[in-house]
């Protein structure tokens, strides 16, 4: 399994909706973040309940591979990068 940084994307229901990126947390440094690779996947809801409430937006590592993805812990160092990222876009 890759350790990797994931976005909520959304909650629908039971189903969280992640964007994964392809890259472990280490390599992921090395890449720009508009230019990272990413798949979406849908987890149970339930599979987050040791992590407290959750909302779109939220970032996370998670260990995954080709048909598991365990949130691991909340990444808020890599959200306010990303929002450091988006507010030097809009200037």
């Amino acid at each position: 399994m890759i350790e990797s940084y994931a976005a909520i994307d959304r909650i629908e229901d039971d189903l969280v909706i992640l964007e994964i990126e392809l890259y472990s947390t280490e390599k992921n440094q090395d890449i720009p973040f508009p230019r990272r690779d990413c798949y979406m996947a849908d987890v149970q809801l339930k599979a987050f309940a040791s992590l407290g409430e959750i909302h779109e937006g939220d970032v996370f590592v998670v260990k995954h591979d080709d048909n598991t993805v365990i949130p691991v812990r909340f990444a808020p160092e890599e959200k306010e990068a990303r929002i450091e990222f988006l507010r030097k876009l809009i200037g």
